[in-house]
């Protein structure tokens, strides 16, 4: 098969370094464009093909990434069109339904949508793709195995993704958010910023390791790390009492009702 990417930004750049290390496909099949031609030199200089266009880098995949902004979909998906017939698209976009997609382009297009995140970029990302739709097996199983090759994949149902973009999709920077105060705490009390920065991450990096290879309930993995009268029930209970949980909740909710406005 071939495989096109319409937009090589930071995103498809890590798709498309993945498919090359894991020999997914020849580096003359893959099919690039973006406005910048600047982003696909990387690439060309690899063997990747550059399309003077997004219609004739769809005229010639089998595959066509969608690697651009959800506002963008509007205006690039008619110009699709003309080339879509047989050919499957896959949609890394935040809130863009298949649904859309699909209405866009003509009727024997099959539309894969997939969330992502940016920890694929060192084979550490998860990614959420949308279960059914009519994508031939060939093309769900080779759309599946790309990513797979640089994350942890979860099916979910499609009426689900804007919510679960909320689990990977956005959460890496709630994580860095969260870190950088810890760290701004630490250099308030005279510890060195990138001392505070590795125990912080570190730390981070070890509680999910425990979480996902413990056969634990989280709420056990909380209660090992308090003791009645110790610092850490002392941080949760500060923490509760600011409102931490409502707004990281908030928040979100924030997250899917964005994703809501740009099905719109």
């Amino acid at each position: 098969m071939k495989i096109g990417f319409i937009g090589v930004g930071n995103m498809a750049s890590i798709l498309i370094t993945s498919i090359m290390q894991n020999n997914r496909c020849p580096a003359g099949n893959l099919i690039l464009f973006d406005r910048d031609t600047e982003k696909c030199a990387e690439f060309t200089q690899k063997g990747t093909k550059t399309a003077p266009s997004a219609e004739d880098a769809t005229a010639e995949a089998d595959i066509l990434f969608l690697a651009v902004k959800p506002q963008n979909m509007p205006e690039l998906l008619p110009t699709l069109k003309n080339h879509s017939a047989g050919k499957c698209f896959v949609s890394i976009a935040a809130g863009v339904s298949a649904g859309y997609i699909k209405s866009q382009l003509d009727p024997s297009a099959a539309v894969i949508r997939v969330m992502p995140n940016t920890p694929m970029l060192i084979g550490c990302g998860a990614a959420e793709i949308a279960e059914g739709g009519e994508a031939e097996a060939p093309y769900f199983e080779t759309v599946t195995a790309i990513f797979k090759d640089c994350s942890l994949v979860e099916i979910l149902p499609e009426e689900k993704m804007n919510a679960g973009i909320a689990l990977n999709g956005s959460s890496p920077a709630i994580f860095y958010k969260v870190i950088t105060d810890i760290i701004a705490y630490a250099e308030q009390n005279g510890i060195d910023k990138e001392v505070a920065r590795r125990l912080a991450a570190k730390t981070m990096e070890g509680a999910a390791k425990m979480i996902l290879e413990q056969d634990e309930s989280i709420e056990t993995l909380i209660g090992r790390v308090t003791s009645k009268g110790g610092t850490t029930i002392a941080t949760l209970e500060k923490m509760d009492a600011c409102g931490f949980s409502d707004a990281l909740q908030a928040g979100l909710a924030a997250c899917k009702n964005r994703a809501e406005e740009l099905c719109k």
